[in-house]
């Protein structure tokens, strides 16, 4: 998952331990991780995609043509 390769931590690792029951209600309610601290142009483009790819609503979520397209624009941006 792009969290765990952008944090190097678990992605709701705040939530680990609970009944899936539990973590799969907090997760239909919008519990999503923060994303707080990014303030790179790279680090910016990482959270947005990692936040649609996460939306409550799965039309908003990104297709993977729409990732590709993202992380193609990020990795050319580092060179």
């Amino acid at each position: 998952m792009l969290w765990e390769m952008w944090h190097g931590k678990e992605a709701f690792f705040e939530m680990k331990g609970q009944d899936l029951e539990v973590l799969l209600v907090n997760l239909e309610e919008g519990h999503r991780p923060e994303f707080t601290g990014f303030t790179t142009q790279t680090s910016v483009l990482w959270s947005e995609l990692m936040s649609r790819c996460w939306a409550k609503n799965a039309t908003e979520r990104n297709t993977l043509a729409d990732c590709k397209s993202v992380i193609t624009t990020v990795l050319a941006s580092q060179k």
